[in-house]
């Protein structure tokens, strides 16, 4: 015969991330995440050559795409991504990180390599100093992506510097000089990009 006990507790707080975290460690998954986001990190560093770069830019914390403690990452903020064959500036519109079997929303992160996926709005230069969040042959329509984390080269932050109007951004100089540097070693970073697909990092 099986016993039920009925507590109540008017204290009791469930918290669902907290719960998908119980579940996921119960499934094993939660050391899978973790070897995943190890194999992440130790392919970020490959990025740290590029500050030793003859023109690189000031680039701190360029092997954890300049999000740490004290500059996470949070919803709002802006970054470069490596999009394709294009390096575009995007605007981080919500974050996600993998627990269990689900995808958790998240308001802020400082690791990059917790984060499964980011919705993003994405913006291409389309003259220098400008970039507009819509294709240069198709302005009626908004770019929007959802990407996976290790697509992201440099967090930004919520750089009020920009002048926002009409779905295109002027950026400011040290922001240029950033973007320009990315583009001037495309190459390199899609080397880096390509090792990380092939280690099975991209989820």
């Amino acid at each position: 015969m099986e016993r039920i006990y009925v507590t109540y507790n008017s204290t009791l707080n469930l918290n669902p991330n907290k719960i998908n975290n119980i579940i996921a460690l119960a499934q094993n998954d939660g050391a899978k995440s973790g070897i995943l986001r190890t194999k992440r990190w130790q392919n970020r560093k490959h990025l740290e050559v590029l500050e030793r770069h003859q023109d690189a830019p000031a680039l701190p914390n360029i092997s954890v795409a300049n999000i740490t403690l004290e500059n996470p990452a949070k919803c709002g903020g802006y970054a470069f991504a490596l999009l394709g064959l294009k390096i575009c500036l995007v605007q981080f519109l919500a974050m996600y990180h993998k627990l269990s079997n689900y995808h958790s929303y998240i308001d802020s992160t400082n690791c990059i390599d917790s984060l499964s996926y980011i919705s993003v709005c994405v913006y291409i230069e389309q003259i220098p100093n400008i970039f507009g969040c819509f294709p240069m042959n198709e302005p009626k329509y908004v770019l929007f992506s959802h990407i996976p984390s290790h697509l992201i080269i440099y967090y930004l932050g919520s750089c009020e510097n920009f002048t926002e109007n009409m779905g295109y951004l002027i950026v400011g100089k040290k922001e240029m000089a950033i973007y320009n540097f990315f583009k001037s070693i495309i190459d390199k970073l899609q080397l880096i990009i390509a090792t990380k697909l092939t280690n099975g990092n991209a989820e």
